[in-house]
């Protein structure tokens, strides 16, 4: 299993940062590779316990839909949740899991966002979601603009 670290630097407080996690409207505006994806929100529970479900709309007309559950929410540093694609022709039900950790950037101007995603399967599936997370990060940044 491999494991996926990133990082991700906001001119945005904390707070609107977790708040971009926290509200399906949001996510639906910045989580997916690229502008080019349709996102929307079927189930969302932010709550310790909570489930989501999300589906991504490609370029192509494909629909892949994710679900997990979230273990641990410490507002507005810390989002713990699982990652499992149920339709997806890449990666087959495969659970994974993502924490979220928000720091205020040293120099106070902004916060600092590490992304850890864990028990990805080394190769395709590893390199997908770093292009994936990348993307949608830019995608964040404009959504905090």
């Amino acid at each position: 299993m491999s494991r996926v670290e990133i990082q991700a630097s906001y001119q945005a407080a904390r707070e609107e940062v977790f708040a971009a996690f926290s509200r399906p409207a949001a996510i639906e505006q910045w989580l997916g590779p690229s502008d080019e994806f349709r996102t929307t929100v079927h189930e969302f529970e932010f709550r310790p316990g909570g489930k989501y479900r999300i589906e991504f709309l490609s370029p192509e007309g494909e629909t892949s839909v994710l679900t997990g559950s979230y273990s641990a929410i410490e507002a507005p540093e810390r989002i713990v949740f699982s990652w499992r694609w149920i339709q997806n022709t890449e990666f087959p039900d495969s659970e994974t899991r993502v924490t979220v950790q928000l720091s205020e950037k040293p120099e106070g101007d902004g916060t600092l966002l590490r992304l850890t995603h864990e028990k990805l399967q080394a190769g395709v599936m590893r390199d997908r979601h770093i292009w994936g997370w990348q993307g949608a990060f830019e995608r964040l940044d404009r959504h905090l603009g």
